[in-house]
C-alpha cells in the first residue's frame, strides 16, 4: 500500500506560497472584518498556518466569538471532502516510479547529483519520484510530530465549527492546491526540499512561527529570499478564486473564512481584491487571549459510519466514510481507506483471499516483512477481538508509526490498520474504536475445487493443484528466449476453464538477467495480443523470489472470459501459471486457487563430482567435466574460457584463466584479489561480501548483488605464477548456501601451485627500464600501463628520475613525462612542489620542453603554495614548447589561477606564453577575479598580440586565442583597443568578425552596414549575429532584408546541422501547421543534401516551433535537425509527425550523468 506523503504537499502550502507581493507596512493582523455593499451581517478572514505547534493556537477571544455568531466556517478547503481527495490522489498517483533521470535534463540534476546520492544511498539513475516524496514527508512529518496539537489549525477551526452545528465548506477546490503550473520547477523544489539541511528547515520553521505570531504579514510578505521559486502565478490565480467564492458565500450566509495567511496581505492578496469588490475590509485587534485547550463550547457528536464491505461478511467502523482502494480488481482482495483530517489519522481495512495451501501465521508474518520493508517492528503479539484471533504489530519508522491487527479468518486474511504521526494516536479513543469495532458477522464459502488434487513435480521442483486428466508436452527450446520450457497443460470442461503450467530453465550459457524488466516486457507482450484488456498487474513476491501476477480481460465468440496468471523468476528457472475462466466470481476465486497453489520442492540432490581439465591444470567440483569454449579464448592464449551447465537448478558455471599484464603487480594479497573481483562489480552493482583465505593456497571470493535481478554473481579468484582463474555463477543466495555450491568455490584446485607470488614483484624498474626501449611496441606497452601502475612513495626517487628523461613519445597533449609528473603529486603533494622548485632552472636546452610539464603538474596540485610557484618560475624563465598541456590546467580552479596575476602577465609578450594566459583571462574578468585596472599597465602587450594576429587579416582564420583576445580588447575599453577590435572586422573567419561586431557594439563603436550584411548573408553566422545585436540592443542595425523569422531560422537550422557537416545545400519547401506539445504551431521545412563518399543523401530538415500568430524571430525551445529516412516528398508530414513525436518524448530518454 502506498504510503501517505501526499497530504504534506497540502500541508506545507504556506511555506511554498510565502512570496515577495507588496512592501508597505499595512498588513499587522491575521483577523479581519468584512462588511459593506448590502452586507447585512459581517464576515470575517482569518490568517492560519498549517502547523501543530501550540503556539500557534492561543488565538484572539473575538476569533471564538466570531465562529459562534457566523452562520457558516469555510477553509481553503473542505476538511470532509479533502479526506476523499487526499484518499482518491493516493489511489492514481501513479508517476512514484518515475525516474527522476527521465524527468529532467541532465545539466538540471547536475548540481544535485552528489547530495540525492548521499541521501538515498543509490546512484541517480535509480532515484524515483516516491523516493523523493518519501524523503521529504519524514522530514515534515517529523516537524509535524514535535507540534503538540492532535491537527493542524485551520483543521481544528473547521472541527470547532463543525461540532457547533456550522454550514462548513471550502472556497478552493482540491486541484487549485495541487496544480502545477511548471511540472519541472515543481520536481526541483521536490529536490531541493528531499536533501534540505534539517536544521536550516527548522530554522526557518521557527522564523516563520514567531513572525507569525507577532502578526507581522508584511514581514511574512517580505520573505521571499526564504521561499524563492514559489509560484507567484498560482498564488495570485488562487486568491482571485477565493475572493470570488467568499463573494458568492457572503450573499447567502454570514462566514468565517480560515486561509493561509500568505494569501492575505499584497496587491494580489484576497484583502485588497475584496476592497476592489466593494467591501469594506479592516483589521481586528484583540487584547485578550484563549489558548484552543482552554476554549469551551457546547459539542455535537457525530455517529461512525460502517465500511462497506462486498457481501456484507465482516464490519468495522471509521470516522467518515471509506474510499475503496481499488484492490477489487483482485479476484478476493477488497481494500477501504478513510484519511480523517481531524486527528491526522489513516484507517485502513482489507481482506485477501488465502490459499488453502498457505500458513496462516507465516503469511501474515511475511506481509508485514515484504510491504514494511526498512521500518522496525516495535512489538509483536497475539489478540483476540470480538472472538477472532489474530496478531498486532507496531511499526515505526522515520515517516510515522503504524498500528496493524492481522486476522486469518475463513480462508480470507483480513488487516486493519492506522498509520499516525505520533505513536499516541495508535493507541487513542478513536483508535481504540476502530479496531474494537471489527466484526465476523458471517463466513465466506470455502473454495476448495472437487476431482483437483495437488500433484507433486518433482523433475520441476515444484507442486501444484491440477485436474487429474493434465497432459504434458515433451521439453522444447524456445531460441529467443534461450530457454528449455516443458508445459503442463488441463482442461476443466465442467468449469469452462483451462489451465497451464509452463516450467522453464535457462539454456547453458546464459543466466536470468533481469526482474522487473524481463516482467515488463512480458507486459507489453501480453497487452498487444489482439482482444485483450489489462485489467491489473503487479509485482510481488512468492516464496521470496519476485513475480508478477495479471488480471486480463478477453474477447471471444462466446463472450467474454478472464485470464489470469503469475510468473515467477526462480532462479534461473521461471515458472508461468496462467487460466482462462468464464466471467464470474466462483471460477474466479477457484483460479486463484489455482494460481497460488504452486509450491516450491527442494532441487534433487547434487550429482556433482570432482571434475578435471583435460590437460590436467585444474580440478573442481562441479556437474559435468569443463568444455574448452574456443570461440572465447584469444589467438595468443592469454585468455581461456571453460563452461559447465547444472540441468537441475539451469545454472551455468564460468570459469577462465588469463596472463596477468606484464608490469602489474600489487602492494598487497587483499589488494591483488580486490582488484581482480571489483572487474566483476558494474556501475549498479553492490558488493555483498568479500573474503580472503590463505589456507592450502591463496585464492578469494566475492559476492556480488545485481541491480533488478534477484540473483547474486559470485566469483572465485585462483592465482598461479603469472596467471589468474576465475569462476564465476549467478544463482538465488539459497542455492549459494548449498553444499554444491560451497565446494565449487572452496575445492578448486590448481595442480603444480609456485611458491611465490608472481603479483607482489614490484616491477617499476622494468617497467621504466621498457619505456626507454628502442622497440615501439615495447614502448607503446610499458607506457599505457603507466596509469595502474601502483606507486608508491618508496617508489618516488626512481619516478623523479625517470620524469624528467627523453622518450619515443608521439602523444602530443599527455606526455610519458606528463603522467610520470601527475603520480608524483599524486603520492606527496609536498615533494611534487620541491621537485619543480629544483630542476625547474637547471634543465639542459634539450629538454626545456619539460618546463611547461612542471607548471602544469603544479597547476595540478591546486593549492596557493603551487600556484605561486608556477607564477614565480614562469616568470623567472619562460617556458618553451607547447603550452596546451598547462593552458587546459589552468581552467579547473578560477580562485587559483587569480592569483598568477598581475605577476604572470609580463609574460604576454611571450608568444607561448600568451596563450596561456588569453585561456583563463576572459573567465576570470567575467567573473571579477581579475579586473581591467589589473590589466591597463600591461595594456600594450596585448595591442602588440593582436598587432601581431591582424598583419595578415584576409588570411586570419578561426583561432582561440584571436577570440579569446577581443575578448580581453572589449574589457579595456580604450581607444586603441578599439581600433584593433575593428581590424578583427576584416577577418577572413566569421567567428572572428562575429565576436568582433559583438565587443565593437558593446564599446559602442559604430560597425560598417557592409560588415553585418556579410555576416548575415552567411548561413552559418546570421542566428548567432540576431543574438548577439538582441542582446545588445542594436537589432535596429540589423540587415532589414535578413530579419525574418523564416531567414534567422533557416540558419539556426543550417548551424545546427553543420556542427558535425555542413549541409551540401539547403532548399526551402515550406510552412506548414502541425500539433506539438498539445497545440498547433508552426514549422519550416528544408530538403538539404549532405554529401558523403562522394554520395549524394537527401534528407527532411525541419526549424520550429513558432505560433501561428506574432512576429517572435526565435522559437524559446527549438525543435530542428532532419529525419533519420531518405527524403520522400510523399511521406513529408508523416516523416514529420514521427520526428515530432520523438522530441516530446525526448524527456523520458535516460541520460548519462557521469
Amino acid at each position: 500500500m502506498k504510503r501517505p506523503a501526499l497530504i504534506f504537499t497540502l500541508i506545507f502550502c504556506f511555506c511554498s506560497t510565502l512570496i515577495g507581493q507588496d512592501s508597505k507596512p499595512q498588513y499587522n493582523s491575521l483577523l479581519w472584518k468584512i462588511s459593506g455593499r448590502d452586507l447585512k451581517v459581517p464576515s470575517y478572514i482569518y490568517g492560519t498556518m498549517h502547523l501543530m505547534d501550540k503556539r500557534l493556537f492561543n488565538f484572539p477571544d473575538s476569533l471564538y466569538h466570531f465562529i459562534e455568531t457566523a452562520e457558516g466556517y469555510a477553509a481553503e478547503l473542505d476538511a470532509n471532502e479533502m479526506s476523499h481527495e487526499i484518499v482518491n490522489e493516493i489511489k492514481k498517483r501513479d508517476d512514484n516510479d518515475d525516474l527522476i533521470i527521465n524527468l529532467l535534463d541532465v545539466e538540471e540534476l547536475k548540481p544535485y547529483k552528489k547530495q540525492l546520492e548521499s541521501v538515498f544511498r543509490k546512484k541517480m539513475n535509480a532515484i524515483s519520484v516516491g523516493d523523493l516524496r518519501q524523503q521529504k514527508s519524514v522530514a515534515e512529518g517529523k516537524l509535524l510530530r514535535q507540534g503538540e496539537m492532535p491537527t493542524i489549525m485551520d483543521v481544528f477551526l473547521f472541527n470547532v465549527a463543525r461540532k457547533q452545528g456550522k454550514w462548513v465548506g471550502g472556497i478552493e477546490d482540491f486541484a487549485d492546491q495541487l496544480k502545477v503550473e511548471d511540472e519541472k520547477a515543481a520536481l526541483i523544489s521536490l529536490i531541493e526540499g528531499s536533501i534540505g539541511d534539517p536544521k536550516e528547515y527548522k530554522k526557518m520553521i521557527e522564523w516563520m512561527i514567531k513572525t507569525y505570531i507577532a502578526q507581522d504579514l508584511d514581514a511574512i510578505d517580505r520573505g521571499n529570499e526564504v521561499w524563492q521559486g514559489a509560484d507567484l502565478r498560482s498564488l495570485n490565480k488562487r486568491n482571485l478564486k477565493m475572493a470570488r467564492r467568499m463573494d458568492s458565500i457572503m450573499t447567502i450566509r454570514s462566514c468565517f473564512f480560515a486561509v493561509g495567511a500568505a494569501h492575505i496581505p499584497g496587491d494580489s492578496g484576497v484583502v485588497k481584491l475584496l476592497r476592489e469588490k466593494g467591501f469594506t475590509v479592516e483589521p481586528v485587534y484583540s487584547s485578550k487571549r484563549i489558548a484552543a485547550r482552554e476554549y469551551r463550547y457546547k459539542s455535537l457528536e457525530f455517529a461512525w459510519e460502517k465500511v462497506s464491505v462486498k457481501d456484507s461478511w465482516y464490519e468495522i467502523l471509521m470516522p467518515g466514510k471509506a474510499d475503496a482502494m481499488g484492490e477489487t480488481n483482485t479476484p478476493g482482495v477488497e481494500g477501504h481507506m478513510h484519511f480523517d483530517f481531524l486527528e491526522f489519522n489513516f484507517y485502513y481495512t482489507n481482506s485477501t483471499l488465502m490459499s488453502r495451501y498457505v500458513n496462516a501465521d507465516s503469511l501474515l508474518s511475511s506481509m508485514v516483512t515484504r510491504n514494511l520493508k526498512g521500518k522496525k517492528v516495535i512489538s509483536e503479539k497475539p489478540i483476540t477481538i470480538n472472538g477472532v484471533s489474530g496478531k498486532e504489530f507496531v511499526i515505526h519508522d522515520q515517516s510515522g508509526y503504524i498500528r496493524l491487527q492481522g486476522f486469518p479468518t475463513n480462508s480470507v486474511l483480513v488487516t486493519n490498520m492506522i498509520i499516525s504521526q505520533k505513536k499516541d494516536s495508535l493507541y487513542g479513543v478513536e483508535a481504540n474504536r476502530f479496531f474494537n469495532s471489527f466484526r465476523v458477522l458471517k463466513e465466506r464459502p470455502s473454495s476448495a475445487i472437487a476431482g483437483w488434487t495437488i500433484h507433486r513435480l518433482e523433475d520441476e521442483g515444484c507442486s501444484v493443484l491440477l485436474p487429474s486428466n493434465f497432459t504434458v508436452s515433451g521439453r522444447t527450446f524456445n531460441p529467443d528466449s534461450s530457454m528449455f520450457m516443458t508445459t503442463y497443460k488441463a482442461v476443466d470442461e465442467k468449469r469452462g476453464c483451462l489451465l497451464f503450467l509452463i516450467s522453464m530453465r535457462i539454456a547453458p550459457g546464459y543466466y536470468s538477467t533481469w526482474d522487473t524488466t524481463y516482467f515488463k516486457a512480458l507486459k507489453d507482450e501480453i497487452a498487444a495480443k489482439p482482444n485483450v484488456k489489462f485489467i491489473k498487474s503487479s509485482y510481488l513476491a512468492i516464496q521470496g523470489y519476485p513475480a508478477l501476477s495479471y488480471l486480463l480481460e478477453a474477447s471471444s465468440d462466446e463472450g467474454k472470459v478472464e485470464l489470469v496468471g503469475t510468473i515467477i523468476n526462480r532462479g534461473n528457472r521461471k515458472y508461468y501459471l496462467y487460466a482462462a475462466y468464464p466471467d464470474n466470481d466462483t471460477s474466479r476465486l477457484q483460479m486463484k486457487e489455482f494460481i497460488e497453489s504452486i509450491q516450491f520442492l527442494p532441487f534433487p540432490k547434487d550429482n556433482w563430482t570432482m571434475q578435471k581439465d583435460l590437460n590436467d591444470r585444474f580440478s573442481l567440483y562441479a556437474p559435468e567435466l569443463p568444455r574448452f569454449d574456443s570461440a572465447s579464448a584469444t589467438t595468443d592464449s592469454t585468455q581461456q574460457i571453460w563452461q559447465m551447465y547444472d540441468s537441475v537448478t539451469a545454472t551455468s558455471i564460468f570459469l577462465n584463466a588469463i596472463k596477468l599484464p606484464r608490469y602489474s603487480w600489487w602492494v598487497s594479497d587483499s589488494a591483488f584479489f580486490r582488484h581482480q573481483l571489483q572487474t566483476f562489480v558494474h556501475e549498479t552493482d553492490t558488493v555483498l561480501n568479500f573474503n580472503f583465505s590463505s589456507v592450502n593456497s591463496t585464492h578469494a571470493s566475492m559476492e556480488i548483488g545485481l541491480s533488478d535481478n534477484h540473483l547474486v554473481k559470485k566469483v572465485g579468484v585462483y592465482v598461479q605464477g603469472d596467471s589468474l582463474y576465475r569462476i564465476w555463477v549467478f544463482e538465488t543466495p539459497a542455492l549459494l548456501r548449498e553444499t554444491r555450491f560451497k565446494k565449487l568455490f572452496s575445492d578448486f584446485n590448481l595442480k603444480n601451485q609456485s611458491a611465490g607470488k608472481y603479483y607482489l614483484e614490484n616491477k617499476t624498474s622494468l617497467l621504466f627500464r621498457d619505456l626507454n626501449s628502442s622497440d615501439s611496441v615495447i614502448f607503446e606497452e610499458a607506457s599505457n600501463y603507466l596509469s595502474d601502475a601502483p606507486f608508491t612513495k618508496e617508489d618516488l626517487p626512481a619516478i623523479q628520475t625517470a620524469a624528467l628523461k627523453t622518450y619515443r613519445d608521439s602523444r602530443k597533449y599527455y606526455t610519458v613525462n606528463d603522467e610520470l609528473m601527475d603520480r608524483i603529486a599524486k603520492i606527496d603533494k609536498v615533494q611534487a612542489i620541491e621537485f619543480a622548485k629544483s630542476n625547474y632552472h637547471i634543465l639542459p636546452e634539450q629538454k626545456a620542453n619539460l618546463r611547461y610539464s612542471l607548471l602544469r603538474m603544479l597547476a595540478g596540485i591546486k593549492t596557493e603554495e603551487s600556484f605561486i610557484l608556477l607564477k614565480e618560475l614562469a616568470v623567472a624563465k619562460a617556458p618553451t614548447g607547447d603550452p596546451e598541456s598547462l593552458r587546459y590546467a589552468l581552467n579547473d580552479s578560477a580562485a587559483l589561477t587569480a592569483l598568477l596575476f598581475p605577476g604572470i602577465l609580463p609574460l604576454v609578450a611571450d608568444s607561448n606564453f600568451v596563450k596561456v594566459i588569453l585561456q583563463v583571462l576572459p573567465r576570470l574578468l567575467d567573473s571579477n577575479l581579475v579586473t581591467r585596472e589589473t590589466l591597463m599597465p600591461f595594456e600594450n602587450l596585448f595591442y602588440s598580440e593582436a598587432k601581431r594576429q591582424t598583419l595578415a587579416t584576409d588570411t586570419l582564420d578561426y583561432d582561440v586565442d584571436a577570440l579569446n583576445l577581443i575578448e580581453v580588447l572589449r574589457y579595456l575599453k580604450t581607444t586603441e583597443g578599439n581600433v584593433l577590435i575593428q581590424q578583427y572586422l576584416k577577418a577572413s573567419s566569421a567567428y572572428l568578425r562575429l565576436a568582433a561586431v559583438g565587443a565593437a557594439l558593446s564599446n559602442g563603436l559604430h560597425v560598417n552596414a557592409s560588415v553585418l550584411e556579410k555576416l548575415a548573408a552567411d548561413k552559418l553566422s546570421r542566428a548567432s549575429l540576431y543574438v548577439t545585436m538582441k542582446k545588445l540592443k542594436r537589432l535596429n542595425h540589423f540587415p532589414p532584408n535578413w530579419l525574418t523569422q523564416k531567414l534567422i531560422g533557416e540558419s539556426e537550422l543550417f548551424a545546427y546541422l553543420s556542427d558535425e557537416e555542413s549541409p551540401t545545400s539547403m532548399e526551402f519547401l515550406k510552412i506548414v501547421t502541425a500539433v506539438y506539445l498539445g497545440k498547433n504551431q508552426k514549422f519550416y521545412l528544408y530538403k538539404v543534401r549532405f554529401d558523403y563518399e562522394d554520395k549524394p543523401e537527401y534528407r527532411l530538415a525541419v526549424i520550429g516551433p513558432f505560433p501561428l500568430t506574432g512576429t517572435a524571430i526565435l522559437t524559446d525551445m527549438p525543435v530542428l535537425g532532419t529525419m533519420y529516412e531518405e527524403f520522400d516528398k510523399g511521406k513529408i508530414m508523416e516523416q514529420l509527425k514521427a520526428y515530432l513525436k520523438e522530441w516530446e518524448q525526448a524527456e523520458t530518454v535516460t541520460p548519462d550523468l557521469d
